[in-house]
């Protein structure tokens, strides 16, 4: 969780225009790691940018952390690092839909890009998915 959450930190110094502290960095990687922990569904997407194509992958686990289903996905484009994000997100919350789950918490990258599409800055580049 520190390697994740030092490139979460370059994310936000690139994105964000904002400098973390190491206290910062290192709350970051113990509350993710806590949360992790405590998660049932987890998932994660890549660029492959030279192919022009994005992935997104998420498993799923009971309560006692055994897993349960997993589901994978890949669309062609060029896409930016948060609309990468917002695409898996999006695929994520149909994966998530069709198992029946109706509760979410948002952790890392993917509550910046919920914030995005709440205030529309994402929907004009993802309005066929919708």
């Amino acid at each position: 969780m520190t390697t994740w959450s030092l490139w979460q930190k370059q994310n936000t110094q690139l994105w964000d225009n904002k400098i973390e502290t190491i206290m910062q960095v290192t709350g970051r990687a113990n509350y993710t790691l806590q949360a992790w922990q405590q998660a049932r569904t987890t998932a994660a997407t890549t660029v492959f940018t030279q192919e022009n194509k994005v992935a997104m992958g998420a498993c799923h686990r009971d309560e006692a952390g055994d897993f349960v289903a997993a589901f994978s996905c890949h669309d062609n484009g060029i896409f930016t690092a948060p609309e990468v994000e917002a695409w898996g997100l999006f695929k994520g919350l149909e994966w998530i839909a069709l198992m029946g789950f109706n509760k979410l918490f948002l952790l890392g990258d993917k509550q910046t890009v919920a914030l995005m599409l709440l205030h529309d800055s994402l929907i004009p580049r993802f309005s066929h998915y919708f």
